[in-house]
């Protein structure tokens, strides 16, 4: 009855419609439909003494349709949005924006990379010979005197700093 309800909980039926429906005989569904119109003195709501239906012309009314319905609807509402949440949340942690800089390069390579961007002759295009250039970044990592490598975050602020001369220069 509650697959067949409208909105306002009003079932359009008859016994025999019920009873095809439900798979049973038209006895069975009388027996049922007579317990549930029946007082309940158990039932949680007292509407009518806790009948669950009521007779009216052309079927039925279920009588605490409105407040399930609601209950119901809160219940979805409550978990569409749990749903929404966590996709939102998968799709947060999931797609990261794309990074100009790559700290994961191992440091010769940032270098290289910096030194190939990097004017040979020290003319920043058109800038002229001995145009004012940030030199590199101290870290606070010593480095190995052995290598004579710098550090990662000294080959990353490098980097950063060649890109920054270089969008300078084009502007």
């Amino acid at each position: 009855m509650l697959a067949m309800a409208d909105r306002h909980g009003m079932v359009s039926a008859s016994v025999p419609g019920l009873a095809h429906i439900a798979r049973v005989t038209e006895k069975e569904c009388r027996d049922a439909l007579r317990c549930l119109a029946a007082p309940d003195p158990d039932s949680r709501t007292k509407t009518l003494q806790g009948r669950r239906i009521s007779e009216v012309d052309g079927g039925w009314e279920i009588i605490n349709y409105p407040i399930y319905r609601d209950r119901a609807s809160e219940e979805q509402r409550r978990e569409q949005e749990r749903l929404r949440k966590q996709r939102y949340r998968a799709r947060a942690s999931s797609v990261h924006p794309p990074s100009r800089l790559s700290l994961n390069v191992p440091p010769s390579e940032a270098e290289a990379e910096a030194e190939a961007e990097a004017p040979a002759d020290g003319d920043l295009q058109g800038l002229g010979k001995g145009a004012d250039v940030p030199q590199k970044v101290s870290s606070s990592r010593t480095e190995k005197p052995d290598e004579g490598e710098p550090d990662r975050k000294t080959a990353a602020a490098n980097l950063v700093s060649n890109l920054a001369k270089s969008k300078a220069v084009r502007k």
